[in-house]
């Protein structure tokens, strides 16, 4: 039986469907060590999901990108510390020449930071390849917004998680679920969230990991969204009501035992979503 930790399973950012907060998965490092993962992230669109097969024509071409810091530390026995941080990269380019009226938003970047992320998570059940596990999760107030360029880093609110995940992993596949749900301040929606993946190792070696994953998430309520969108309703950067169920296939490769390269590709349906394929490059290592 294949020893199991949560680095088999670990979601990039796919943040062409954002959430305030990293996934969790079943499996938790054990005391003294620890996985830690940079990566990088991007995105392109000039319009927006609609929650049906319409778009939202968009006043000009955005791209998005995430550069970010993940880790997971087994602090005692059975309890995980977990923490995220990402740096955006944000650009309103030029005009879309789909777009009717007035430009109503200036060409120009942001970068800064997004809204960070530290959690803990605690084991319930780890026997024969099988783990149960409870996580929670706070999400400071930490992104930037820019009203001429309509660009943002994150949600303007603080966020608090919850969720509980369970996963089976055997020498040859793996799979897990998690469902949670996400409270906001500021007059944000709160929401639910559930998400699923099924894995398997390949090669003579096992070096190459597959894993296909689905997400869900459901803001619960309805808004106009006008004052806390604000101009970032006409970049589509963390609006207020978003909802999406997105597919994404991830690909890793093991160079050596402690060392890990992850690739990774989301898309899927949504509302008040940037439309496109958000593609994702990680390299990770183990801590000891």
């Amino acid at each position: 039986m294949r020893k199991w930790h949560s680095k088999w399973s670990v979601i990039l950012l796919a943040l062409a469907f954002p959430l305030v907060a990293v996934s969790q998965q079943a499996w938790v490092q054990e005391k003294g060590t620890g996985y830690l993962q940079a990566g990088y992230s991007s995105l392109s669109y000039n319009s927006l999901h609609n929650g049906n097969n319409d778009a939202i024509i968009l006043p000009r071409d955005v791209q998005h990108s995430i550069l970010s810091i993940y880790g997971e530390y087994g602090i005692a026995h059975r309890l995980m510390l977990r923490w995220n941080v990402p740096f955006h990269i944000t650009k309103a380019g030029a005009s879309n020449t789909e777009f009717i009226g007035t430009t109503p938003i200036e060409e120009g970047t942001l970068s800064a930071f997004g809204n960070l992320d530290l959690g803990l998570a605690y084991s319930l059940l780890s026997k024969d390849g099988t783990a149960v596990s409870l996580h929670v999760g706070i999400a400071p107030k930490t992104a930037s917004a820019d009203e001429v360029t309509g660009l943002r880093t994150g949600y303007d609110a603080a966020a608090v998680s919850s969720s509980i995940a369970a996963g089976y992993g055997s020498n040859t596949y793996f799979l897990s679920a998690e469902l949670g749900a996400q409270l906001l301040t500021s007059d944000y929606l709160n929401r639910l969230f559930f998400k699923a993946q099924v894995g398997t190792f390949l090669g003579a070696h096992q070096r190459w990991t597959t894993i296909f994953g689905l997400d869900i998430q459901q803001a619960l309520g309805t808004s106009d969204g006008v004052g806390l969108n604000g101009s970032s309703i006409h970049t589509g950067l963390y609006l207020n009501e978003q909802s999406f169920l997105a597919a994404n296939l991830k690909i890793g490769y093991q160079p050596t035992t402690s060392s890990y390269i992850w690739l990774s590709a989301a898309g899927g349906i949504a509302k008040n979503v940037g439309r496109g394929i958000a593609f994702s490059l990680a390299i990770a290592t183990d801590i000891k």
